[in-house]
């Protein structure tokens, strides 16, 4: 039920701040404030207590926007949010929300864990070989993996492509188990 909770709000905020002509500023705002409820347990406690009142989660977002710069749109959105008790939705709102940005821009991010720090070159090279696969605009999300021998691991969406050296090396045990010859 939260699936299809956050999934409308999402929807409702996304076409609202298009119809505004404000969807640029709201992807931006909503990526900032993604941050700051990663980093302030405290500021989400607030928004998310049953024990607050919807009108002082209403000043709460207020304080908010101004402390983060959002954009009145922005604001008016985390207010409906908060004022319905559903800032506990907020992360997979955000989430969703990003979703469709992603998906009205023709974008996909990739999550992509290297073995060890890749060059720019190589993030690069990656992208536009994917961008050609997948004939979308790709952002790079990269990482270090310290359980990566060598390789390199994807993420698309739901997908995920394993070049690691460990899989790699999985696999290759499994064929040379698979055609032993029994002992006799």
């Amino acid at each position: 039920m939260d699936f299809v909770a956050a999934t409308r709000y999402a929807r409702a905020i996304f076409q609202a701040a298009e119809r505004a002509g404000r969807l640029d500023r709201v992807a931006e705002d909503f990526d900032r404030l993604q941050a700051h409820l990663d980093q302030d347990s405290r500021t989400q406690f607030l928004l998310v207590s049953p024990m607050i009142q919807s009108k002082a989660k209403e000043k709460i977002t207020d304080l908010l926007g101004e402390k983060l710069g959002l954009d009145s749109t922005s604001v008016r959105s985390l207010k409906v949010v908060a004022g319905h008790g559903r800032a506990a939705l907020l992360p997979l709102i955000l989430s969703k929300f990003r979703k469709m940005r992603d998906q009205h821009d023709n974008r996909v991010r990739v999550d992509a864990a290297f073995a060890h720090e890749p060059t720019p070159e190589s993030v690069k090279s990656l992208s536009a070989a994917l961008e050609g696969v997948l004939k979308k605009h790709v952002v790079c999300e990269t990482r270090v993996d310290p359980d990566l021998l060598g390789g390199i691991r994807l993420k698309i969406e739901d997908t995920i492509i394993d070049g690691s050296l460990r899989y790699q090396l999985s696999r290759l045990r499994q064929e040379v188990e698979s055609r032993r010859l029994p002992a006799g």
